[in-house]
């Protein structure tokens, strides 16, 4: 700023008014632009897309977690809730059948009988939590003989058929089918009767943790592929134990990869985005693998492959990067509500969407520079036509002398011409009374001349030589004797002895007498003029 000042100093030192004003007010309209720039910083309104992407991204990943907390917080509370209603229910089943836990053991009647107990139990907790299946896994099988019968688990397993929030239907996974048709729901085309914990892993982790609170029992696991079918899904198990420490099996909920990209669709302002979900991420690894993935309310978002590495992109933003397709978000971990579950969460959208994005923010700012650069120009020309062009052509008006010029309308430079035109003509009165003053003093003046020695002088002036002639014109110039020294490159001596022989010849006796004569012959001359 200091320089541009200078520059200017320096062009308006010695320029024209013209200039100057011109070179001032583009400094002005410039200031104005920096001040308003200025408060657009401090107000955020100028930020790189980088910033811009950082800020949204990580808003959204505030919101994206807190709703993730929120239904995993959710899901524990309804999971021990059901663990409880369960634990009390087959405890009531074993009371009345007047029997214990062993004997379900190879008996798929009494298994039958505590299921169809337990159903309106499942049925309802399944429709009350937010997800896309409710079961439980009892420590027992009805089959011993069965190749898998270690990790075949007797129990119930019913799944939401579609996720319309006004029409929710239950279809049987696993189960009695006989049960479930009792109940008025259909069995699963990929039905079975009994459930693998090899496959349905979170039956172990729960198995594991069946000494502690159920506060702190609840183990979110990672995603699986359901048998029989291509879909994923997360399950949240709880283990179920009896008043006296008996452990009775699991029970808990499904969220699956549909149910997930359903109910976690983001709003937000972000084309395209990726809302992703793992259980298993490892920072030190830097691969999100094995995640649930949503995009946008009411939009669409370009599904990653399965792996994705995840590298450093700029300030907060990570590269992520499947080796076809890359994106740009943030990638966080936290913890659920009793913290021993921890979960993953990242926001992101496609680089080339970013990519476009920074080029058309890029292109606006030009246009909007452009725009102040040019309405800056306009506005000084507008300055300059409107008001300096004028101001101008008043003051050529006022060299030349044109004190009658049109007025431009701007109060200072008219008052400066009326005053000017007031001051011409007091003083083109005072030069006419002047010369009439003068007129009298030579009318005055010829009348006390002596009228045959003024004859005589005009008749001697071409007894001259020529060298005379040119001093006598010089003294009737106005001229001093030192100029006409200088003149006519002569001594001070020599102009004396001209002088003498001028005043010989013409008859005169001063140089005061010379000038007389002198005027009353220009006089003359004008007279003749006049009447020619």
């Amino acid at each position: 700023m200091n320089k541009l000042l200078g520059y200017i100093q320096t062009q308006t030192g010695s320029g024209t008014m013209k200039r100057k004003l011109f070179l001032y007010m583009l400094l002005l309209l410039l200031f104005i632009l920096l001040v308003l720039a200025s408060m657009l910083s401090l107000m955020g309104q100028f930020k790189t897309p980088k910033d811009s992407l950082l800020e949204t991204c990580e808003l959204q990943q505030t919101v994206f977690q807190k709703d993730i907390q929120i239904h995993r917080n959710h899901l524990s509370m309804m999971g021990i809730h059901f663990s409880e209603d369960l634990s009390f229910g087959i405890e009531s089943w074993l009371s009345e059948q007047h029997t214990d836990f062993s004997s379900l053991l190879n008996s798929h009647k009494k298994m039958e009988s505590l299921e169809d107990f337990l159903f309106d139990t499942v049925h309802q907790y399944l429709m009350q939590a937010d997800c896309s299946g409710a079961f439980f896994m009892l420590d027992t099988t009805v089959n011993t003989s069965a190749p898998n019968a270690a990790s075949s688990k007797s129990g119930l397993y019913l799944q939401i058929n579609g996720y319309e929030i006004d029409h929710r239907e239950a279809l049987c996974y696993r189960g009695s089918s006989e049960v479930a048709k009792q109940h008025g729901v259909m069995p699963h085309r990929k039905w079975k009767l009994e459930l693998d914990s090899d496959v349905f892993w979170g039956y172990a982790l729960a198995a594991q943790k069946a000494s502690l609170p159920l506060d702190n029992a609840c183990s979110f696991t990672d995603f699986i592929i359901l048998p029989g079918m291509s879909e994923r899904a997360m399950h949240i198990a709880i283990p179920i134990t009896g008043t006296d420490g008996t452990f009775y099996g699991v029970c808990g909920f499904e969220v699956s990869e549909s149910y997930f990209k359903q109910n976690f669709a983001q709003p937000t302002k972000l084309s395209h985005m990726l809302a992703a979900l793992s259980n298993s991420y490892k920072s030190d690894q830097a691969v999100l693998t094995d995640f649930f993935s949503c995009g946008t309310t009411g939009g669409y978002y370009y599904l990653p492959k399965e792996n994705l590495s995840v590298t450093n992109f700029s300030k907060g933003l990570s590269r992520f990067s499947d080796g076809t397709d890359s994106y740009v978000g943030v990638i966080s971990t936290c913890e659920d509500l009793h913290g021993d579950n921890p979960f993953t969460t990242a926001i992101m959208v496609p680089e080339k969407d970013f990519t476009a994005d920074s080029l058309h923010n890029l292109l606006r700012l030009g246009i909007l520079l452009f725009l102040l650069v040019v309405l800056s120009v306009v506005g000084c020309i507008y300055f300059t036509h409107r008001f300096l062009v004028p101001l101008l052509r008043s003051l050529e008006q006022i060299q030349k002398g044109n004190f009658q010029a049109p007025r431009i309308n701007m109060a200072e430079i008219d008052d400066l011409l009326d005053f000017l035109a007031q001051k011409d003509g007091e003083t083109e009165k005072e030069i006419k009374q002047l010369q009439e003053e003068i007129n009298r003093l030579v009318q005055t003046q010829n009348r006390e001349i002596n009228e045959e020695e003024y004859r005589h002088f005009k008749d001697c002036l071409a007894n001259l030589t020529g060298k005379e002639l040119d001093i006598f014109n010089l003294y009737l110039d106005g001229k001093t004797s030192k100029q006409i020294q200088e003149i006519c490159a002569i001594t001070s001596n020599t102009l004396k002895y001209h002088n003498a022989n001028i005043y010989s010849k013409l008859g005169i006796k001063s140089r005061k007498e010379l000038l007389t004569y002198a005027t009353m012959m220009k006089e003359g001359k004008r007279e003749d003029e006049a009447r020619l």
